[in-house]
């Protein structure tokens, strides 16, 4: 599991607010006793995080939930053992009775450090369930076709050109392609490619398209269907390029990238091939270098699938206005 550092650097901040706010107005308590037996309502706490994480990602399995809730609670018992170092540290106080205090008595700073946990680890519990769910989907993969008898199909499969059109069959029925490429089971590298950018969890959608707005893999999230967004890389690449064509010639676009409300669309063109990503859109570098990694997937399958039965040079298809 890949934990990125902008997530590592959130939950230091948080962590931070939630041990310094509740150090402010130490020792009130607002009216609230000093708990007692405070770990006998410990599955209680559990239960509440796996509500939480429930209402995140009502998908998610049972045991992605009781995963997700325990690493939430050791991470407010290392809350309240800092808290009462704090203690220690700050108000001279016994050890003990500090760790005791921040742990499972102070309820002025326990219920605000249960409140925040689950939000404060909400990207380490959808990392956890990505990581679970691209695990079984590989799994189930692999027990419908053994990766010997795959890799004996691709190495045998030939190559059709565009004009031509051939059905061929694939682990889950016939599919026919018009393509450049005659796939069939051998789109290991492409699904390699659009899982890789299925693991970051912006990532709501991605598909290798062919020139003719055909899925060759797809990764969805969600109720989003690869299968309608597949032609859109096509009709914005086209729209762009006539565009451009009026004012630098006959430059060929190498990548879209739209942002539209909350979203962002991004298409890369890879020889006669398109990856099309669509995510929510964020302030992150690491998506970025993700969808450049998926694009190097995709060409250097090509390349060491096909090598020099790639076609030399792109069809021109574009049609000036002038």
């Amino acid at each position: 599991m890949i934990v990125y550092n902008r997530y590592i650097a959130q939950v230091a901040l948080f962590s931070t607010l939630l041990l310094l706010v509740p150090m402010f107005y130490f020792p009130a308590r607002f009216g609230l006793d000093l708990a007692i037996g405070t770990f006998t309502y410990s599955m209680f706490e559990m239960l509440f995080y796996g509500i939480i994480f429930f209402i995140f990602r009502p998908e998610s399995s049972l045991l992605q939930l009781v995963a997700g809730s325990g690493i939430t609670f050791l991470y407010r018992i290392l809350l309240g053992t800092v808290y009462g170092v704090l203690l220690v540290i700050v108000y001279g106080m016994d050890f003990s009775v500090s760790l005791t205090l921040g742990i499972s008595r102070y309820l002025p700073a326990i219920i605000p450090h249960i409140l925040a946990a689950p939000f404060v680890m909400r990207p380490f519990f959808l990392a956890i369930a990505d990581q679970s769910a691209r695990s079984q989907r590989s799994h189930r993969q692999d027990r419908q076709m053994p990766t010997h008898e795959k890799e004996k199909e691709a190495a045998t499969t030939p190559y059709f050109p565009k004009s031509e059109q051939r059905s061929v069959s694939s682990g889950s029925g016939a599919t026919e392609f018009k393509s450049g490429y005659s796939l069939g089971n051998e789109s290991i590298g492409f699904d390699r490619s659009v899982r890789y950018l299925g693991e970051h969890h912006a990532v709501q959608l991605a598909a290798v398209v062919d020139g003719e707005g055909l899925l060759l893999a797809s990764f969805g999230r969600g109720d989003e269907d690869p299968a309608l967004w597949a032609p859109y890389s096509l009709l914005f690449e086209e729209t762009n390029q006539r565009l451009l064509q009026k004012n630098a010639g006959n430059s060929e676009i190498g990548r879209v990238d739209l942002v539209f409300g909350s979203r962002r669309l991004v298409v890369v063109r890879i020889d006669s091939l398109n990856l099309l990503v669509l995510l929510n859109h964020e302030e992150d570098d690491l998506i970025n270098i993700r969808i450049t990694q998926s694009a190097d997937i995709v060409r250097k399958h090509l390349s060491e699938r096909y090598g020099n039965l790639l076609p030399s040079g792109r069809e021109e298809k574009y049609v000036s206005n002038t």
